[in-house]
């Protein structure tokens, strides 16, 4: 069952990537006379740097590779650019005070919501096969989570700042 539900995690977040980050990257460069593909491949190179340079912080600090801990970590650091989303589609609709804005905001945020239940899954059931606690292992998913709390609220206050980087 545990390949099942990282297989179904996975599909569920590449969706979301494209339909809720890749698709409306394109549409707003389009909407600014930017190069559509421009932004979107840039956004992805820089999110690759990203995780590239915060693995390798965290190999050199990291004695020993446990699993647990790189599962934690690689999936908080997933979570972060998903409420980046969720609270820039919200900052701007509430920027454009236009409600079709506010109804994306909302599709966005039940998107990601909803495959954040498969995504939990993926990291507590194999903290909990590992030999963990099932209170334990929920703990560690809520608190991977909760990093889209903070990370949305900031893609709130970037809408305000960052309209010409939007996509």
């Amino acid at each position: 069952t545990n390949n099942i539900t990282l297989g179904f995690s996975s599909g569920v977040m590449i969706a979301a990537s494209i339909w809720s980050l890749i698709i409306p990257s394109i549409d707003k460069a389009n909407e600014l006379n930017i190069i559509s593909w421009i932004p979107a491949a840039v956004g992805f190179i820089v999110g690759f740097l990203f995780l590239l340079i915060i693995n390798r912080i965290y190999t050199r600090i990291s004695k020993k590779k446990e699993t647990k801990s790189m599962l934690f970590l690689a999936l908080t650091i997933h979570n972060i650019p998903e409420g980046l989303a969720v609270g820039l589609a919200f900052g701007v609709a509430l920027k454009a005070l236009d409600p079709s804005y506010l109804v994306t905001a909302f599709g966005i945020a039940l998107g990601i919501g909803i495959q954040n239940i498969p995504e939990g899954a993926t990291l507590s059931l194999p903290l909990k096969e590992g030999g963990m606690s099932k209170k334990n292992a929920f703990l560690y998913s809520v608190a991977s989570g909760s990093v889209e709390i903070v990370a949305g609220a900031l893609g709130v206050i970037l809408a305000s700042s960052l309209d010409n980087m939007m996509p």
